[in-house]
């Protein structure tokens, strides 16, 4: 599908997971406080009219 709006959460970095990256690193209290950051961010962006993102938005067609 084309013309639909996206966002991607994550920076271009260097640094990839290693076998070293294992769930217990993480909390769950953590990981669901990083989840509804995220939700909350893409339902705002979702009721932000187009306008205010300007005209620098990438076509992605």
């Amino acid at each position: 599908m084309t013309g639909l709006p996206a966002v991607c959460l994550f920076q271009p970095s260097y640094w990839y997971h290693t076998s070293g990256d294992t769930p217990d690193k993480v909390s769950a209290a953590g990981l669901e406080a990083a989840a509804k950051v995220h939700a909350r961010l893409i339902d705002a962006m979702g009721e932000t009219p187009r306008e205010v993102w300007g005209t620098r938005l990438p076509d992605r067609r």
